[in-house]
């Protein structure tokens, strides 16, 4: 029987600092590991360790970005419900983990939380589960400290412990949209919790499952899940979703800012090369830039239409395309240094990386009204583009910014209307930012992807701030100050500690005027 209900109201004064408080109370926001920064890509669910090692062979090859490579869901001897131990298309999955982490891959696992009968903690899970199955499975309470010890152990043992990085944590969520598979509302738990309960409960308390074996092992971690909650911001998690509409996921990147979550726009199909090509660019301006490939056997730049893709019918210009979204791929990897420094005032001041502009121009009547925008890190301004628009309607607030890819200068309060490439969205950068870029490299272990091009953007220029760390559980954050010299014309770096590890070093620096 519930009692009554704590009420809590985080105060500004400002919007951004209300945010803050509630990020803040929420444990702080999430630090992902530097590598989870990086391009991911989710293979075939029907793929053995044969063609995973392939897969990840054709990325280096082709020099194509990629630090994360994701299992679908017949890694598993049962996928619905889940077995949660491999199968027998993975023979020796230990050795391939460690293949594919001497080619400085990460794996990351799907699966979701109900439990078939052939897995091997299903009879232990059974005094610790709710009264419904689903799919025939056990579905865990997670309320419980034996139901979350006996399936994190398991994890801990079968998966972390032989390499593997992370989980994709799918199926939490009812799928109101899609149709409610999961346990009805009337479900008992031994907790005491019922479906209801549950269900509101359940993204949560499974990714708090998941997180312990990664606190167990010292080691950081990265995810997706599919549904999550209050006070979540500290949750090393990235929501996603099984909807497509491009439109809305490039809302979510804006509005997830709100409420301490973070949104992926995933890439999975595409409806023609240009929608490919638009997802792509939105993807890798969001805080996990990843193509999902569930159901392609090759990477959709092959070949756009799923059947012919699988068939290993590639379109006739295949290379034209690959070269384009390598490109792409390629602006993500030379932002990790600026991404990772966002993530780090998530981590410590509560800011949301990707956010609402309203959260950061409050008086500014124009902006309440736009959620196709969305403020990266504290001086980027991301419009996104659709599949067949032509031309982008943007609006930039106050104060000048220049073009990323132009140097253009444009004075703030203003829209504008901008013709838009295939190759390009608009990306803006405000006037008085030190933009470090890094070299673009194959994956975040390269330690050439610690040099940087340094951009200067106009006048009244103020330090930037980035951050060295080694990625364990409790990081040491070394903090590195980017400073330009107006008298001069010169920069210099000034590092807080010298610790070992990688460091940054500049290769050059940029001036951009108007």
């Amino acid at each position: 029987r519930t009692e009554g209900a704590r009420v809590y109201v985080f105060g500004g004064p400002s919007m951004l600092n209300a945010v803050q408080r509630y990020n803040l109370f929420s444990g702080g926001g999430a630090l992902p590991p530097r590598w989870g920064l990086g391009f991911w890509y989710r293979v075939h669910s029907d793929f053995s360790r044969e063609e995973v090692e392939k897969m990840a062979d054709y990325f280096r090859k082709s020099s194509i970005p990629c630090d994360v490579l994701g299992l679908e869901p017949h890694w598993q001897s049962h996928a619905y419900s889940c077995s949660y131990a491999w199968s027998n298309l993975f023979p020796d999955p230990a050795q391939m983990l460690k293949n594919l982490e001497e080619q400085h891959f990460r794996v990351n696992l799907w699966e979701h939380a109900f439990v078939h009968p052939a897995s091997p903690i299903y009879q232990d899970l059974i005094p610790f589960s709710g009264d419904y199955e689903v799919w025939g499975g056990l579905v865990p309470d997670f309320l419980t400290e034996a139901g979350k010890r006996i399936f994190a152990d398991f994890h801990k043992k079968e998966h972390v412990d032989m390499g593997v990085s992370g989980y994709k944590a799918d199926e939490c969520d009812n799928s109101d949209f899609t149709g409610n598979w999961s346990f009805p509302e009337l479900s008992r738990f031994p907790s005491g919790a019922d479906g209801e309960q549950m269900h509101a409960v359940f993204g949560l308390r499974y990714q708090d499952t998941l997180l312990n074996v990664f606190r167990k092992k010292g080691k950081r971690t990265y995810g997706l899940v599919r549904s999550s909650g209050a006070l979540a911001a500290s949750y090393p998690f990235v929501l996603y979703s099984d909807l497509y509409d491009h439109k809305t996921f490039i809302h979510g990147i804006a509005q997830s800012g709100f409420s301490g979550l973070l949104w992926t726009p995933e890439v999975r199909h595409a409806s023609n090369k240009e929608d490919l090509i638009r997802r792509l660019q939105t993807v890798v301006f969001s805080p996990l830039a990843m193509v999902n490939a569930w159901y392609l056997k090759n990477p959709p730049w092959k070949q756009i239409e799923r059947e012919a893709n699988n068939e290993g019918k590639f379109d006739e210009n295949w290379k034209e395309l690959e070269d384009q979204c390598r490109t792409i791929i390629n602006w993500r990897m030379k932002l990790i240094p600026y991404i990772h420094t966002a993530f780090v005032r998530y981590y410590r001041q509560g800011i949301p990386p990707f956010r609402s502009l309203v959260l950061d121009y409050p008086d500014d009547p124009e902006v309440y009204k736009i959620s196709d925008q969305f403020m990266m890190g504290e001086d980027m301004l991301i419009a996104p583009v659709v599949s067949g628009e032509s031309s982008r309607k943007f609006y930039l607030p106050e104060g000048n910014w220049f073009d990323l890819w132009t140097s253009e200068k444009y004075a703030g309060k203003k829209e504008y209307t901008q013709d838009v490439p295939l190759d390009r969205i608009p990306v803006f950068v405000k006037e008085g930012t030190i933009l470090p870029l890094a070299k673009t490299t194959l994956h975040t272990d390269d330690p050439d992807s610690w040099e940087l091009t340094v951009m200067i953007f106009g006048e009244d220029v103020k330090p930037a701030v980035l951050f060295e760390e080694d990625g364990s559980w409790a990081p040491v954050l070394n903090e590195v100050k980017l400073f330009w010299d107006n008298k001069s014309q010169e920069g210099h770096l000034e590092r807080q500690m010298n610790l070992s590890g990688q460091h940054y070093s500049v290769t050059e620096w940029k001036r951009i005027r108007d």
